[in-house]
């Protein structure tokens, strides 16, 4: 019965002509080590357990410092032996085992299940995290852009402020340049009956005012009065009024 003190993956031999020792595992210090090597069929080696090499790369992933190692030529078997100085069992407590083994193992389960449980729940709580985190870069992308917008539309509305001040101005100013408590008048437009045997879309058109002859001063000869009525051509013309849809300008009259 032995005990696994060292353990080297590559190993050559500081005894036997440098010999390699792969996966050595060391047993005694003076160089006995379990190892990976040939095997003739006989003994062909100075003390060491020589192994299949993978079976000896297996072995060295599983061992540990201090493993018990027990070397027989036989197959090992385990056999009931006693002794009084060993312990007993205590057949009330070997008995009982299986009874308090069964709750054991429901606990054993049910902490199984709710491990796969906590499993999926932070599974599905990274892929939330990842679609919260690309979201996020979005958003963080779509902010500037929206920013602009918002600049643009503030600028907008108030060069419409500004517009909508000015236009009040200038309806402001027009209205100071009015008399006082006058008001901005438009232009009359003239009513003209459409004639029915005009054509179409013709204007009823009245004759004009004929001459009327006024009495002259300049001519008493002929009975003081000369020509009575004649026109004045030194008449002045007055404001020109609308007179029955049509505009006429009325003649002042004076004696000469």
């Amino acid at each position: 019965m032995f005990a696994i003190i060292e353990k080297q993956k590559d190993r050559h031999s500081t005894l036997y002509d440098d010999a390699w020792m792969p996966n050595m595992q060391r047993i005694t210090w003076n160089g006995i080590a379990l190892h990976g090597g040939l095997l003739p069929g006989y003994a062909a080696s100075h003390g060491c357990v020589r192994m299949p090499y993978d079976f000896a790369e297996k072995l060295f992933d599983k061992t540990r410092i201090g493993m018990r190692v027990i070397i027989s030529p036989n197959d090992a078997a385990p056999v009931e032996f006693s002794h009084p100085a060993l312990f007993v069992p205590n057949a009330e407590a070997v008995a009982a085992a299986p009874v308090r083994a069964e709750p054991l193992a429901r606990e054993a389960a049910e902490a199984a299940k709710t491990a796969d449980e906590a499993k999926k729940a932070a599974a599905t709580a990274a892929h939330e995290a990842a679609s919260l985190t690309a979201s996020l870069r979005k958003l963080e992308w779509l902010k500037p852009r929206a920013d602009a917008e918002l600049a643009f539309v503030d600028k907008a509305l108030a060069a419409a402020k500004t517009d909508q001040a000015e236009a009040r101005a200038e309806e402001l100013a027009v209205l100071n340049n009015q008399p006082q408590g006058g008001f901005l008048m438009r232009r009359p437009t003239v009513d003209v009956p459409v004639a029915r045997n005009q054509p179409q879309g013709g204007l009823v058109m009245r004759r004009p005012t004929v001459n009327v002859p006024v009495a002259s001063g300049n001519d008493w000869g002929n009975d003081g009065f000369g020509f009575f009525f004649q026109r004045n051509w030194n008449s002045q013309p007055a404001n020109t009024r609308p007179r029955a849809g049509q505009y006429y300008q009325p003649m002042q009259q004076r004696w000469w």
